[in-house]
């Protein structure tokens, strides 16, 4: 039972949460191959487990994780180790800093789009994961050179792609009989981005810190007990950072761009909205335009790209009056909460006005996340979407090349669309 259930739920989160609460109700207990979990998508139990204190919880699946990020990712950490490092971080993706990204955002995604051949079906997907690899590893690292650029973001699609979901999320598969298995390949590709990390970070603390980049600011960082992080931890910071940074948001940006020719009249709002600003405007002028604001809050909802968010729970805890005792785990599902539909009239449409006549709790509308372990690269991810969607819908002539309804598919430990959203290039706008 426990195995089917795991095996459900790996390969299409969204049907399988779907179908329980159809069945069961809210919230559920289901067996799986990592102990019991309890799933809810209704606000009074979401805001439960969001306002509980952090000490309440542990990971819950970080076996998950660990291949692919590190044990010392922030993902994976737990209690005030995870605090510390959180709030040690926070800072990169806020603030002042922010406003430094935005011609970046822009010129990276200009020089991938006009890479483009008119005509020629492409995947938005791919397009999309190409231009927030180089936005992350730039701002990262800083300003590399174009061959560097290419072989760090080449390596992290490699890694990426060869992270399967059976291995994550069955143990037993992760066998590497001799080197020849799929997961002997994932991690000889995930030894060789340690030992270009390993070198980035030396070199990095060998020239001075002379840079505004992520990986400096990282490095100059320091604890409350003024100690700083270790190479090995940076290492997994900086990796969480560039897999996290880049794989969440191409989703995201593809399924935008599925929904924003499905809809036309919202397409036509949203350009005459972003070309009232100007020829040419501002990346921070494009991320305050409520509309676009909803329309990338609309795309997140309909299609979160990590369909829950699990803790274990290390003492007892009542969930809508259900007594739980320590041990077994809790859950956020995010595409039941969702598509809730008390919370979201005609759940299941594609209607970004929702998000200007009316302010979602953050137990209602959480695509981040939520309570002490929101993402901290959240304001990061919207001016960076805002930008890439901003410039690629008013500079370039972007049209799907099938009507086909495109569905959500498992990825690694994320979801997108299935098959990459085709799309092809009908013109370009005069710049």
């Amino acid at each position: 039972m426990a195995a089917l259930q795991s095996l459900l739920y790996m390969k299409d989160p969204y049907a399988f949460y779907q179908h329980l609460r159809e069945r069961y109700g809210d919230p559920v207990m289901i067996p799986t191959m990592n102990g019991t979990l309890v799933a809810t998508g209704d606000p009074d139990g979401i805001r439960e487990i969001f306002s509980a204190r952090p000490d309440t919880f542990g990971h819950w699946g970080a076996d998950a994780l660990t291949p692919l990020l590190g044990e010392q990712s922030l993902l994976c950490v737990e209690g005030a180790v995870h605090m510390s490092r959180r709030k040690l971080m926070m800072p990169v993706f806020h603030g002042e800093q922010m406003h430094a990204y935005g011609g970046l955002f822009k010129s990276i995604t200009r020089r991938h789009a006009d890479a483009l051949e008119e005509g020629k079906p492409f995947l938005m997907q791919d397009l999309a994961a190409w231009i927030t690899l180089d936005a992350i590893i730039q701002a990262i690292f800083g300003v590399l050179d174009p061959a560097a650029s290419s072989r760090w973001a080449s390596l992290l699609r490699e890694l990426i792609d060869r992270a399967s979901p059976a291995a994550i999320f069955f143990r037993i598969l992760r066998q590497e009989l001799g080197g020849i298995s799929p997961w002997a390949k994932f991690l000889a590709v995930r030894a060789e981005v340690d030992a270009m990390m390993a070198t980035m970070i030396a070199e990095r603390r060998q020239s001075g810190l002379g840079g505004q980049d992520i990986l400096t600011m990282l490095i100059q960082a320091r604890f409350d007990d003024d100690t700083v992080m270790t190479d090995g931890e940076l290492r997994d910071q900086l990796t969480t950072l560039l897999v996290a940074g880049h794989e969440t948001t191409s989703s995201v940006l593809a399924w935008g761009f599925y929904w924003l020719e499905k809809h036309p009249d919202v397409r036509a709002t949203l350009v005459d909205g972003i070309r009232a600003l100007g020829p040419d405007p501002e990346p921070m002028a494009l991320s305050r335009l409520p509309f676009l604001d909803a329309v990338c809050n609309e795309t997140m909802r309909l299609n979160p790209i990590v369909p829950d968010v699990a803790r274990q729970l290390l003492k007892p805890f009542s969930l809508k009056g259900y007594e739980l005792p320590a041990g077994i785990a809790v859950a956020v599902s995010t595409i039941l909460a969702h598509t809730n539909p008390e919370t979201y009239v005609d759940p299941m449409a594609f209607k970004p006005e929702r998000f200007l006549n009316h302010t979602f709790s953050p137990f209602e509308f959480m695509p981040f996340g939520g309570g002490s372990r929101r993402c901290v690269g959240a304001a990061f991810a919207m001016y960076e979407m805002k930008t890439v969607i901003a410039t690629l819908l008013c500079e370039y002539d972007l049209r799907l090349t099938s009507d086909r309804e495109v569905v959500a598919a498992r990825r690694n430990i994320t979801m997108g669309p299935k098959g990459g959203v085709e799309m092809v290039l009908a013109g370009r706008a005069a710049r």
